[in-house]
């Protein structure tokens, strides 16, 4: 079925649940980066491995966790365009008859409605 726009609250919880992940890849850095010191590990591949942590590796995981905060803070920003955009729609003199608590619900189901023509190739001209 065809959908115009998007589920805000799904959009929060997808951003929510990037924002965690984010942090769990900067917690893991920085455990990774007590261990890396602490692990009484020494000599040339040590070293090694140390410095292509700190030159590569580590970098990598944080830029990661920064894109995913990144995306978050995009969804939230769609959530609430999402948001404005139906009460726009919501708040027109067509649906002044339907109950305030209703109006999204009834817009959902119009877009849902006029979807599915679309997808069936039904729907007017112009509509």
């Amino acid at each position: 079925m065809s959908r115009l726009g998007a589920d805000p609250d799904a959009l929060r919880d997808l951003g929510t649940r990037l924002r965690l992940a984010a942090r769990s890849m900067d917690d893991v850095a920085a455990g990774l980066d007590r261990r890396i010191r602490t692990a009484g590990w020494h000599g040339a591949d040590a070293d090694r491995f140390g410095a292509d942590w700190q030159r590569a590796h580590r970098p990598s995981l944080l830029r990661v966790a920064d894109q995913l905060r990144d995306t978050s803070r995009h969804l939230d920003r769609q959530a609430e365009d999402q948001v404005r955009a139906s009460a726009d729609v919501v708040s027109s003199p067509a649906w002044s008859d339907a109950p305030p608590a209703l109006r999204g619900a009834a817009g959902m189901t119009l877009d849902a409605h006029l979807g599915k023509l679309r997808e069936e190739g039904r729907l007017p001209a112009g509509v």
